[in-house]
């Protein structure tokens, strides 16, 4: 597999590199850090720069680069703000791509060509009080009551519905069976105005602030069929391709913020001298160890959005060993910086303690890191023939 860049990659990934350094987007990730407010000026900004609909068709205003090229640009967003980040992805990998894989034409025009332009943003909610990982267990219900769908009950830990104009809902239609998990999508409307549904609130986040974590409700919520996303009672489908498709860019941002921490620390470590000795040289083995395993996550991550977009019959894995990796790699070069400054780490607001704030949640995020081990150890078992 070649990963040499041609120059029309090479160009983008430069531009979106100056386009997060420069001085007005490096205020608004420090705005979005100290009001923990979602940054609706980044997000114009990075609406205007092409970076809402990377890879969605251009008939509906996208860019439609392929997902190698999308990385590139989420990557360098990620190396700046891992927060920012989350948010431009949960717009592109999350709500645009359930969008237009999934929906009919009529959905794809109301919703997409708003979203890429920046003008509403969407969000995807399926995870439940008590429901994470069991994906297929969720229990909120969606009855049919005549030609309407009566949806009713909470979501949770769902970033960016505190300012999404729609969003993609998991609800029970049927018995869960075996093989039939009974849950259908819905692209439903959602708004302070919109009847029957309800922010609860917004997280207190200990990271990523600037992304907003929230709980909804939905009570006697109306919909009809013109809101179902793909088939009834074929939401799993749904939700398991999309958390495929992002689990590669939750790789590479977990990549960008590793190596964000990486740089600071070997920067801090060539500067400070203890015993005589600087302590990148006294730390020489596990810096080169930490190196390798962020540019072992970032060909994990190439690889999967390489296979995401010539649909490989190995993409699941791949996306999953992608994911696992750029977690691990972003927790672990995190806590390196942490540990290499010190007493300096502990104290709220330095760089080392934020950085380490933001990557513990991606192991978490899109499937856990034992969900992601697992999915790999079934494909290692079913390839052996076990």
């Amino acid at each position: 597999m070649d990963f040499s860049f041609s120059e029309e990659q090479v160009l983008l990934h430069e531009n979106a590199r100056k386009f997060m350094r420069s001085v007005k987007v490096q205020a608004w990730i420090e705005e979005a850090y100290q009001t923990k407010e979602f940054p609706h000026a980044f997000m114009r900004e990075a609406a205007a720069q092409g970076y809402l609909g990377m890879s969605t068709n251009p008939k509906y205003g996208g860019s439609g680069l392929n997902f190698l090229d999308a990385l590139l640009v989420f990557g360098e967003i990620a190396r700046e703000s891992c927060a920012l980040a989350l948010c431009v992805l949960v717009q592109n990998t999350l709500f645009n791509f359930a969008v237009e894989t999934f929906g009919r034409e009529d959905q794809k025009q109301k919703y997409l060509p708003r979203a890429i332009k920046g003008e509403f943003f969407g969000c995807v909610a399926n995870t439940e009080p008590g429901v994470g990982s069991d994906a297929k267990n969720i229990k909120l219900k969606a009855e049919r009551r005549g030609d309407k769908w009566i949806l009713n009950g909470t979501k949770c830990f769902i970033t960016s519905a505190s300012v999404a104009g729609a969003a993609v809902v998991s609800a029970r239609t049927a018995r869960r069976q075996s093989g039939k998990p009974g849950t259908t999508a819905f692209l439903i409307d959602i708004g302070s105005d919109v009847p029957g549904y309800y922010l609860d609130r917004v997280e207190e986040k200990i990271g990523q602030h600037g992304a907003p974590l929230c709980q909804v409700t939905l009570m006697d919520y109306e919909a009809t069929e013109k809101n179902i996303l793909g088939k009834l009672h074929g939401g799993w489908p749904v939700f398991n391709r999309t958390f495929q498709h992002s689990r590669c860019a939750i790789g590479i941002q977990g990549v960008g913020l590793a190596q964000h921490a990486f740089n600071e620390m070997a920067v801090y470590t060539k500067g400070r001298v203890v015993f005589g000795e600087s302590i990148f040289k006294q730390s020489m083995p596990e810096i080169a160890e930490m190196h390798c395993e962020i540019q072992a996550a970032r060909v994990l991550a190439y690889t999967a959005a390489d296979f995401e977009t010539r649909s490989h019959p190995q993409s699941a894995e791949a996306a999953s060993l992608a994911k696992l990796a750029g977690a691990e790699a972003a927790l672990k070069s995190t806590l390196l910086f942490f540990q290499k400054c010190g007493a300096m780490s502990y104290i709220l607001h330095s760089l080392s303690s934020r950085l380490l704030f933001d990557a513990l949640a991606i192991p978490i995020y899109e499937g856990a890191s034992e969900i992601q081990r697992l999915i790999i150890a079934r494909r290692i078992l079913q390839k052996s023939g076990g």
